[in-house]
């Protein structure tokens, strides 16, 4: 029997076999099962923040007047990096080798840097999924870090991702949210929840010019501190 394979985002890949449908209705039975698995990954979501608004009620003291909890202090990082998978390069570039706390190499010079950094594509827990170690260590940062490409909004996690870090700011689980648009991108490329925020310039560009390099970290330092 012949199957197709579809890419259910987040989850899994499904094999449905090839008598289950109709070819000509191929396009709309793709689109179909990624709304759904879109549906069930943002009702995991909001469950989660029912769970953790709960949890942390309980866990830890917060102001009466308005609801929000203290900030904790047991942070494991001062940076949560969202970025997409084609803005890793530029992270691992431009980001990681200036601020980083590792220790790294560049050009036989050895580099320590001052910010602790949750970079996904290094310190993902390989064992739970891409929610669970999205949830996970935004609540062990301080501050996050999004890095705006036109790539940035493909990928249906960034989404989900972007509305919880606005979510964990909201209620005083991280600091602040600093966004770096590292290329020129039209307004409808912008995710929606940031439009206020791109308006009133409060976002740094990224310019391959060494004046504006120097500026730019300078900037980037001051938010995070």
């Amino acid at each position: 029997m012949h199957y197709v394979n579809f890419r259910a985002p987040l989850i899994r890949t499904i094999r449905i076999p090839m008598s289950n449908f109709n070819i000509s209705g191929f396009g709309n039975l793709e689109k179909n099962v990624q709304e759904d698995w879109i549906t069930v990954n943002r009702i995991e979501y909001r469950v989660y923040r029912v769970k953790q608004t709960i949890r942390r009620s309980r866990l830890l003291p917060g102001n009466r007047e308005t609801g929000r909890p203290f900030l904790p202090e047991d942070k494991k990082y001062d940076v949560y990096l969202s970025y997409s998978e084609e803005g890793y390069p530029w992270v691992r570039g431009h980001l990681l080798s200036h601020i980083d706390e590792r220790e790294t190499e560049e050009n036989n010079v050895t580099v320590f840097g001052t910010y602790k950094i949750y970079c996904s594509d290094r310190d993902s827990h390989h064992g739970k999924s891409e929610l669970e170690n999205m949830w996970e260590n935004i609540e062990l940062s301080r501050v996050a870090v999004v890095v705006l490409s036109s790539s940035y909004t493909q990928k249906h996690l960034h989404t989900v991702e972007l509305e919880h870090l606005l979510y964990s700011k909201d209620i005083s689980v991280i600091q602040d949210i600093v966004i770096i648009m590292i290329e020129k991108l039209k307004f409808k490329q912008i995710p929606t929840v940031l439009h206020h925020q791109i308006k009133h310039d409060k976002f740094l560009r990224w310019e391959a010019d060494e004046t504006k390099e120097k500026k730019f970290y300078g900037d980037l330092i001051r938010y995070l501190k």
